[in-house]
């Protein structure tokens, strides 16, 4: 977080409910304005983000398996490793039906929404 840390041990700046919530809209936001660029546009944010790896593909195609195989790879090992890894593993009714309220707002449909509504943009913008 990067906040200073108080003489009693607390953080001076925490950030409430609404702060987050608004932090998170910001970010759909962005995330959609991007997401609305042409074709050209993005382009050329992907060649001024990253030059070495856009450059390198774009010239040997080839190297998109150099690229994109170990990334799979190294996405299923993790997978596997905190399968294997995890001491005290939930029941699968457990992990599909529970919601946990970490939104301040002591709604549970409040924050199954908001985790339904910025998970898949999150994963579709770093895709």
């Amino acid at each position: 977080m990067n906040s200073t840390v108080l003489a009693d041990g607390s953080y001076a700046f925490s950030p409430n409910a609404v702060q987050t919530v608004l932090l998170a809209i910001l970010c759909l936001c962005i995330m959609g304005v991007i997401c609305s660029l042409t074709t050209r546009s993005l382009h050329k944010i992907i060649l001024w983000f990253a030059p070495i790896n856009s450059m390198a593909i774009r010239k040997q195609r080839h190297l998109r398996l150099v690229v994109d195989v170990p990334s799979v790879l190294a996405s299923l090992g993790i997978c596997v490793a905190l399968v294997v890894m995890t001491p005290n593993k939930q029941s699968a009714t457990w992990v599909f039906t529970n919601v946990t309220d970490g939104s301040g707002w002591g709604s549970k449909g409040f924050s199954f929404l908001l985790g339904h509504a910025t998970t898949p943009r999150f994963f579709k913008f770093c895709h």
